[in-house]
């Protein structure tokens, strides 16, 4: 049985950002660049989405001056459960 020998070439974030500003890497792409290798990551689930979107609002109010103590009920009725809810849920892999 013969043993295949992958190697494997990491990338600088120079090339990473060469690489989408050619195309092959697009802004729908889900990679990040991790110790030099391209790693594909996971979709964003409803919960990552309705809690990025809550801590965008949040900081937003706070930098503009506006403080509130539930930000989240300003679009989706007040819990962070109705915000999850606003979401569709992520594709399965």
């Amino acid at each position: 049985m013969t043993t295949l020998q992958v190697s494997r070439r990491l990338f600088s974030v120079h090339e990473y950002h060469l690489m989408a500003r050619a195309g092959i890497l697009c802004e729908d792409d889900r990679v990040e660049l991790i110790d030099g290798e391209i790693v594909e990551m996971a979709p964003i689930g409803s919960r990552h989405a309705a809690r990025v979107d809550w801590l965008t609002r949040v900081f937003t109010e706070v930098g503009g001056g506006c403080h509130s103590s539930s930000p989240e009920s300003h679009r989706f009725g007040g819990t962070k459960r109705a915000a999850a809810q606003h979401y569709p849920a992520a594709p399965a892999a």
